[in-house]
């Protein structure tokens, strides 16, 4: 659950807000790394021959890109269950009763379980 600092649930337009916003600080920092790292020349290359990128490689990065999220948000969501974009919006993660979850289970069973569906083939784009 989600909630506004001042105990109502958040709506769906901030949750959206604090998820884009998220969204935005891990592309400012995965992108530059992808492309020092090769990912674009390399999906260039494969487009030219009309392929895509290999699976592997897709899941290299995406190991590399849930990496970088917890370094960037672990520390806000340790301390009060709130990504950057949630604290910019003034709303946090609470469970039932309306305490922050332990950073091990906020990571373990609600980041990375959509992360890695998002890479499925087939799956993830839905």
């Amino acid at each position: 659950r989600e909630q506004a600092t001042e105990g109502q649930l958040a709506g769906r337009g901030k949750r959206l807000g604090a998820a884009i916003i998220d969204t935005l600080i891990l592309l400012a920092v995965v992108m530059p790394m992808m492309w020092v790292g090769g990912y674009f020349s390399a999906a260039m290359e494969a487009a030219s021959r009309g392929q895509q990128v290999g699976f592997g490689t897709v899941m290299l990065w995406a190991v590399i890109g849930f990496i970088v999220f917890v370094v960037i948000q672990g520390v806000p969501l340790n301390a009060s269950g709130q990504t950057w974009g949630k604290k910019l919006l003034n709303i946090r993660i609470v469970d039932l009763d309306g305490n922050k979850p332990p950073f091990a289970k906020l990571i373990g069973l609600r980041y990375l379980p959509v992360q890695f569906v998002a890479n499925v083939p087939m799956v993830g784009p839905l």
